[in-house]
């Protein structure tokens, strides 16, 4: 077991360790800056947590080009709000310090970091990243906030000069969070046709199938199959065995609408997160407190709507990593 104060060139260690391709590799830093991927070149089945809000993206600490070319490696990435850790776990060794993932830091700033080897100390490191959750990141979902990047106001961050126009704030206002009573039940054979000519098309749209899925339900009648679009963000509310569980959040990929006789129907096809288990609705109340007061309803089968509490969308991915109540 060996520890150690480093103060100098520690990124030349942080990105030979990120290099590896076996082990386990968590990494949770608040901000991703520019050149963020070659400094740290994760592979494919590593977990990275960062800040990737639009207040991080505007202010150019965190860069979604980079972040988009890790998630397009088979990187689990994933953004939390408010995030202010620097947690970089690898297989051995974990080193925690003050640096986020940026040029200036690795040339300009002065950083201090503690590496360990100490097994207790990275399997906690592990730990912490892998219980943060947070909304997964897909390559659409970067290549939109990448519009909304600015430089960063004399390379160390902080919100620069360039006013926000009125194209950015649509760009930003298309992540659309849905929360959605599903309907389970045997399908008859006009939907099992449906079935078969959509979800081809839906299976080409997913971009990592190691890491997302193809999930499917049925919806019948308009209002929300005629307005729901691709990438809109979406939590699926079904009712089994008595009890009520919220589906983890999974973007749409396609909306495949059909009829039988007069009536509407349409099979909503998402890119679900592999892996990623059911909570109770009750559970999930609970664990948000009062601000959780939008989603009640669900219990009763309401119609499906668009979630507008900011609180709960950036509280709800918490959810999947620290709640009890799993289902297979």
């Amino acid at each position: 077991m060996s520890s150690r104060l480093c103060t100098h060139s520690f990124w030349d260690e942080i990105t030979s360790l990120a290099k590896q391709k076996s082990g386990k590799t968590s990494v949770a830093v608040a901000y991703f800056g520019k050149g963020a991927a070659d400094l740290l070149p994760l592979t494919a089945g590593s977990r990275l947590v960062v800040d990737m809000s639009l207040k991080a993206v505007k202010s150019g600490q965190t860069h979604p080009n980079d972040v988009k070319k890790l998630v397009n490696k088979g990187v689990d990435v994933r953004s939390i709000g408010k995030l202010h850790a620097k947690v970089f776990a690898f297989p051995g060794r974990a080193i925690v310090g003050s640096s986020n993932v940026s040029r200036t830091s690795a040339k300009k700033l002065i950083e201090a970091a503690i590496s360990t080897s100490d097994g207790d100390v990275v399997a906690a490191c592990h730990a912490f990243v892998q219980e943060l959750g947070g909304q997964p990141l897909t390559p659409h979902y970067c290549r939109q906030m990448q519009k909304l990047w600015k430089p960063p106001k004399g390379g160390l961050g902080g919100p620069t000069s360039r006013d926000t126009s009125s194209k950015s704030v649509r760009v930003a206002n298309k992540e659309r969070v849905w929360l959605v009573p599903g309907v389970l039940g045997s399908r008859d054979k006009d939907d099992k046709q449906a079935n078969s000519a959509a979800k081809p098309k839906a299976k080409k749209r997913i971009k990592s199938t190691r890491l997302y899925m193809v999930d499917d339900f049925k919806w019948e009648g308009s209002g929300f199959a005629d307005q729901v679009k691709r990438h809109d963000l979406v939590y699926v509310c079904l009712k089994r065995n008595g009890s009520y569980f919220l589906d983890p959040p999974a973007r749409v990929l396609l909306t495949h609408k059909y009829k039988v006789g007069r009536q509407r129907r349409a099979l909503v096809y998402l890119e679900a997160p592999k892996g990623i288990r059911s909570r109770r609705l009750d559970v999930v109340l609970e664990h948000l407190g009062p601000i959780a007061k939008p989603l009640k309803p669900m219990a009763k089968g309401q119609s499906a709507r668009i979630i507008h509490t900011e609180q709960i969308v950036s509280r709800l991915p918490d959810c999947w990593s620290r709640l009890a109540g799993i289902i297979e």
